[in-house]
């Protein structure tokens, strides 16, 4: 099987130059079947280091200086729309990845198109103990039951998940297109239940990551902690977005039902929960006046136009691959 013409890692960039060096050595010497793809955001960029690993099947872009989360987000948009692979794997440079793992992790979404997204066991690299237990595949019919019961079983983030690059793409390029947003943490949450709309989850419990250090953000920004989130001064903003990028995608995999009772109904479970653990209730007013402020955001959603969600062009890319 051609799994450079099927996955793509995708490496957001901003130094720890070891720890590029150090993961690109790994892929070397286990000879990584994917294609590795290095978004570039730090000055002086890293090219003297990839210059190191010519027989890596590697593309490499320099996007210039991630000042802020926002220029973030405009790198990896550019970068999931360079990427032609129907699988795409993000992942920290200071991190490793199994490549058997993730051999499994296509060879499933291969044989399952219901399905939307692959995680298998998360370990700590130094201490082989595992990150995340008890996580349950969601195979619900409809996007609206997947999302509400992921919530149930699983609230880990998802940013290492190997997934569909289309969905990938949806989310950056809406992202992208709200404008100005030096919230991390926004990406974080996304990143939870994102995926959950477009597909099934499957979970499996040999191990396909290794997270190495928890380090520093990639972007120049601090992590805002869930707990702390409501009382930041960026929150109304993402959380605005936030609803108008979730809604309106469960919206456009179930178009029978009303946009504004989704919203409704988000609020009240999704953000309710966000409140709880700042130590916060939220209450009917909160929720019209946050429903009012993601319609600003809904215009970003109408405008992209996603012809290609029942996967045809990327089920005929992998019949001709595999």
């Amino acid at each position: 099987m051609n799994y450079e013409k099927l996955l793509t890692i995708l490496i957001p960039l901003f130094g720890r130059d070891n720890c590029t060096d150090r993961l690109l050595k790994y892929f070397d010497k286990l000879e990584c079947p994917f294609h590795i793809y290095i978004a570039d955001g730090q000055v002086p960029d890293a090219r003297h280091i990839i210059d190191k690993y010519p027989n890596l099947p590697l593309t490499y872009y320099h996007y210039g200086e991630d000042l802020n989360v926002s220029y973030f987000i405009t790198k990896l948009r550019k970068s999931l729309n360079a990427i032609t692979t129907p699988f795409t794997l993000m992942m920290d440079n200071d991190d490793f990845v199994s490549i058997n793992g993730l051999k499994y992790g296509v060879d499933f979404l291969i044989k399952n198109s219901d399905y939307s997204s692959y995680r298998g066991r998360m370990n700590k690299s130094y201490t082989d103990k595992v990150m995340y237990r008890n996580e349950l595949d969601i195979n619900d019919e409809s996007a609206m039951d997947r999302v509400f019961n992921l919530v149930k079983v699983n609230r880990n983030a998802g940013w290492q998940d190997l997934g569909r690059t289309y969905t990938f793409q949806i989310l950056f390029n809406f992202l992208d297109k709200c404008g100005d947003n030096n919230d991390y943490q926004l990406i974080e949450t996304f990143s939870r239940y994102w995926k959950t709309i477009f597909g099934k989850l499957h979970r499996n419990m040999s191990v396909h990551y290794y997270y190495h250090v928890l380090g520093p953000s990639i972007a120049r920004s601090v992590i805002i902690r869930v707990v702390d989130w409501v009382s930041d001064n960026r929150f109304e903003k993402s959380i605005a977005i936030y609803v108008s990028g979730m809604c309106n995608a469960l919206k456009y995999m179930q178009p029978e039902l009303d946009l504004y009772d989704i919203k409704h109904k988000f609020c009240s479970v999704f953000i309710g929960e966000i409140y709880e653990l700042n130590k916060k209730q939220i209450d009917e007013s909160t929720i019209q006046h946050i429903i009012k402020n993601s319609e600003y955001y809904d215009q970003f959603w109408e405008s992209e136009k996603y012809n290609e969600l029942d996967n045809s062009k990327e089920i005929t890319l992998i019949q001709q691959l595999v």
